[in-house]
């Protein structure tokens, strides 16, 4: 087994896990498309390029108006749980976000931290979301899938 194999086959555990850092940027272009948001180019290949910490920083507030509705977080988190488990053997995750990020564009709190895949519960913000293929994985082995699309129509991993 080379060294890349070994390191992908490895069992991961990120503790420090930026949620719109992890947004594809397939995902990020629908969504802008949905919400109106203009990109500053049509090819999703290039979205996510800068040069700068400030053209990072404009991109990464980008991707966050683009997450409007209580689906797109949802469908934001699975992706992100998915893309670590299929492109690095992801077993665990914390992922945070500052709500106030949404919650000043208008966004209610409610609907970036409530569990998504009931719509109801108490708020409870990204901060510990598991993903394990395991049998004797402690974690889900997989995130709900967010209501408005279905297996069929699932998205394929950003390296597909």
């Amino acid at each position: 087994m080379d060294i890349d194999s070994y390191l992908r086959a490895v069992p991961k555990v990120e503790l420090h896990c930026h949620f719109e850092g992890t947004v594809r940027a397939s995902t990020f272009a629908d969504l802008a498309a949905e919400h109106g948001v203009a990109l500053p180019t049509a090819d999703v290949a290039k979205l996510y390029d800068y040069d700068t910490i400030y053209e990072f920083l404009k991109i990464f507030a980008m991707v966050s108006s683009t997450i409007v509705e209580r689906d797109d977080f949802a469908r934001c988190a699975y992706e992100s749980l998915e893309d670590g488990v299929k492109l690095g053997n992801l077993r665990y995750r914390e992922m945070f976000f500052n709500p106030t990020l949404h919650t000043r564009r208008g966004v209610p709190m409610a609907r970036s931290s409530t569990d998504s895949s009931t719509g109801s519960g108490p708020p409870r913000p990204i901060t510990a979301c598991g993903a394990g293929s395991s049998p004797t994985s402690t974690a889900r082995t997989r995130p709900p899938r967010p209501a408005r699309w279905s297996k069929t129509s699932s998205p394929t991993a950003a390296t597909s």
